[in-house]
């Protein structure tokens, strides 16, 4: 993380229901694969991830994320986020900023979460190119 935090991305609360408790820990190394709960890729054996599990009204969880997610939240996010919505809400903030992001924030993300944010801030700028043109 570069000290203080990127952004605060701006997230709706109003279609979600808050945990009734939420946990968050990091697990040192996966024993087994799994799917990131923000991404879908899958975390290797041997992968740390962060862990969190939670009841949700009559819902208990435990979900996955992968290191790249990480460091989007811990980037972008210092404000909280929502479970599985992550980068969606860092498309849309993109967009929000007429895709200026610093570049210290960028170059703070893991190599994969960084060509992510890229390819997205790249498909702005082609599409905002493309609404100029017509």
């Amino acid at each position: 993380m570069t000290g203080e935090p990127c952004s605060c991305v701006e997230i709706d609360s109003s279609d979600i229901t808050a945990p009734a408790f939420c946990r968050e820990r990091v697990v040192q190394r996966a024993r087994v694969g799994h799917l990131c709960a923000e991404c879908d890729r899958a975390i290797e054996p041997g992968e740390s991830y962060l862990y969190v599990s939670g009841r949700w009204e009559d819902y208990f969880g435990a979900l996955k994320i992968c290191q790249d997610c990480q460091s989007i939240i811990q980037e972008f996010f210092s404000c909280g986020y929502h479970l599985g919505r992550v980068r969606a809400s860092l498309r849309g903030h993109v967009y929000e900023t007429d895709g200026r992001i610093p570049e210290a924030c960028i170059l703070a993300l893991t190599p994969r979460a960084r060509d992510w944010l890229l390819d997205v801030i790249d498909r702005y700028f082609i599409e905002a190119d493309r609404d100029r043109v017509r």
